[in-house]
């Protein structure tokens, strides 16, 4: 309730038919939308960008995952600690003689939030002076920055 006080919302099931007709037919009224599917899960559902795109020339749509849509790491699962251990943050924490330590919080969460927020906000700016959308990929890994030094030995 804190986070949604004064927005109204609709759960639909996009495994049927019906569902995707909501969708469908919200599509053409809609600026942004907003997924966290693992990669490949919107397109297999008919939701892939070139498909909303084809509604709604205008939209832009923001996909976040965890290690990206495209690339040798898009097709593994992931949450939060994953991306800290790809970018090393794990490495940073903790004593040099012990095993990496998971942070207590899941930075990469918030911090690719910020993230999706600027470049959303920089796609409606462009479609404003072009009246394209664009499709945007941020990945949690992306969000962190990438640790530079040689892996301990333990």
């Amino acid at each position: 309730m804190q986070h949604n006080l004064g927005k109204q919302g609709i759960c639909v099931n996009l495994k049927t038919e019906a569902g995707r007709e909501i969708i469908r037919a919200l599509v053409p009224h809609m600026d942004v939308v907003v997924e966290n599917y693992s990669p490949g899960v919107m397109g297999r559902m008919g939701f892939a960008y070139e498909d909303l795109k084809r509604l709604n020339p205008r939209l832009v749509m923001c996909s976040i995952s965890v290690l990206g849509q495209t690339g040798p790491l898009a097709h593994l699962p992931g949450f939060d600690y994953i991306a800290q251990a790809y970018a090393g943050i794990t490495e940073m924490i903790g004593e040099p003689t012990q095993s990496p330590v998971i942070p207590t919080a899941a930075m990469g969460d918030v911090s690719t939030g910020v993230h999706a927020l600027a470049a959303i906000a920089c796609a409606l700016l462009h479609r404003e002076r072009t009246g394209e959308g664009q499709s945007i990929d941020v990945s949690l890994l992306d969000a962190y920055p990438h640790a530079r030094r040689e892996p301990r030995t333990i």
